[in-house]
């Protein structure tokens, strides 16, 4: 999950009170989001898929010693619970004071996985019990992904098919924000980034069987 978080001022008609017992100051909100839906973004309605779409989702922070601005840095929803319970050491509370840290996360992986409603490659989307319309009866086939700072990396059918077989997609984010152009379509689109899908592999490789602190080191 990709975030880019985004700090507000607090105001209110409570404000008053809450300043005179001291809440004011001792006090964040925080609006977030597990993931985002395509709505027919890549011909898909739901969410399950590696595109920004369904990865990418805002993060808005408000509190003491926030500081009003935004910024393109990236969070996962695994950074939530440690920034929450210990404001002082988390990795993204420099972040809200507009400083960048050392060691920030620059990278994260994404997998989903599994043999679709019927036993076939792909994921069933969830839908509506009792609803039986077609869009829904779409098998999304399972997937591992590596999103970077700039570029998002997906071999799909990973954990089913042998790497000769399984479909690719590149996306460069600076000039295509929409992941309409796949790098990796055509051969020679294949030969000219694979030096560049050699490191994203590498990377995946490393992030996928991390563990603890060693996965904050960016590759």
């Amino acid at each position: 999950m990709s975030n880019a978080w985004r700090a507000r001022p607090r105001a209110g008609r409570h404000g008053g009170r809450h300043r005179q017992t001291g809440e004011y100051d001792n006090t964040y909100l925080i609006f977030a989001s597990d993931n985002g839906y395509n709505l027919g973004a890549h011909r898909l309605v739901q969410k399950m898929a590696p595109y920004e779409e369904s990865t990418r989702v805002p993060l808005v922070v408000s509190g003491p010693r926030v500081k009003r601005g935004a910024t393109t840095a990236m969070a996962t929803s695994i950074d939530y619970e440690p920034t929450i319970l210990d404001l002082a050491g988390a990795p993204l509370v420099p972040l809200f004071g507009g400083r960048t840290p050392g060691g920030r996360r620059t990278d994260f992986f994404g997998q989903y996985a599994g043999d679709g409603v019927t036993g076939r490659d792909g994921i069933f989307q969830e839908y509506t019990p009792g609803d039986t319309k077609e869009v829904y009866l779409i098998d999304v086939p399972s997937w591992s992904s590596l999103r970077t700072e700039r570029y998002v990396y997906t071999p799909r059918y990973d954990l089913e098919r042998s790497a000769a077989k399984r479909e690719y997609e590149l996306y460069d984010l600076a000039t295509d924000p929409y992941e309409l152009h796949n790098l990796l379509a055509t051969a020679k689109g294949r030969e000219r980034h694979a030096g560049l899908v050699a490191r994203l592999n590498k990377r995946m490789a490393e992030l996928s069987s991390c563990q603890g602190a060693t996965c904050r080191t960016s590759g």
